[in-house]
């Protein structure tokens, strides 16, 4: 949908408001005094469909990664390093591993042909892939600030536009 004209406020304010309802109904919730977490739904799991979780070699992606092969989805983790894949690979059992830096736009458009090499339709993107920088912005280095941004911003926006057609 286009935004741009005289109805892009209303178009932006309605999209808002969806999104709010939907955080909302997503929000954790106290119920007898305990916190009651609401679940996203996610397609069924099947043989020919991967999940496929950018940023998975630790932390969070790692944990998404698990969770997502205990409910019976295959998963296919992304990240730079392929020694700490390997291992997460190793431990959920069925898992393919595809090593690559999301930072390199020559390498990112590649993520969903390969994903298909291995057999597989993407059913599911969690895009978590993510790095900081510390320190004052006065010292910052430019260029990983801008490598920065190349992950966190650019690769989401990349990723979701080659990758949610086709789910």
């Amino acid at each position: 949908e286009e935004h741009t004209g005289c109805n892009a406020p209303q178009r932006q304010a309605r999209v808002h408001a969806e999104s709010l309802r939907e955080v909302r109904r997503l929000r954790p919730r106290r119920t007898a005094g305990r916190t009651r977490v609401a679940r996203m739904s996610l397609p069924a799991p099947g043989p020919d469909r991967t999940a496929v979780v950018t940023g998975a070699s630790s932390g969070i992606g790692a944990e998404i990664a698990r969770e997502l092969s205990r409910g019976g989805h295959h998963v296919t983790l992304v990240a730079r390093s392929a020694d700490k894949l390997d291992e997460l690979a190793a431990e959920l059992g069925d898992a393919d591993v595809i090593a690559m830096d999301l930072a390199d736009r020559a390498v990112r458009p590649t993520l969903p042909e390969r994903v298909g090499e291995n057999g597989r339709l993407i059913d599911i993107l969690v895009n978590n892939a993510g790095l900081s920088t510390l320190g004052a912005v006065s010292r910052s280095d430019p260029e990983a600030e801008m490598n920065m941004i190349e992950v966190d911003v650019v690769a989401v926006a990349d990723l979701c536009s080659r990758i949610v057609p086709g789910m």
